[in-house]
């Protein structure tokens, strides 16, 4: 799954993703089609279109998808890519900056 968007949305993105590093193990987050779940497990298979990671991963993860936004990060940019789970995620989360970064 790779998010497509220009900096403001891809910063959207990060906001959300920031809140589910701080929920309770096992709570599930939708996210469009996708389902986003807080666990210290890594399964090995889980439906397509859904994602399971420790919440230190989601932090990672939002940082690396703002540092896309803020062009700090080559975009595409792909989550397995960073090398920071293993086993890497069977379906990788991914962003793509399609417009012009956002100033900072």
């Amino acid at each position: 799954m790779r998010f497509k968007g220009d900096a403001a949305s891809i910063e959207r993105l990060e906001s959300e993703l920031r809140i589910i590093q701080h929920s309770s193990f096992e709570q599930k987050y939708t996210l469009g089609s996708i389902t986003l779940i807080v666990s210290d497990e890594l399964p090995y298979a889980l439906r397509k279109g859904t994602y399971q990671m420790p919440r230190d991963a989601w932090n990672v993860l939002a940082s690396k998808f703002m540092e896309v936004a803020m062009s700090l990060e080559d975009s595409p940019f792909d989550f397995n890519d960073c090398g920071y789970l293993y086993p890497p995620l069977e379906f990788d989360l991914g962003v793509e900056l399609v417009v012009k970064p956002n100033p900072h």
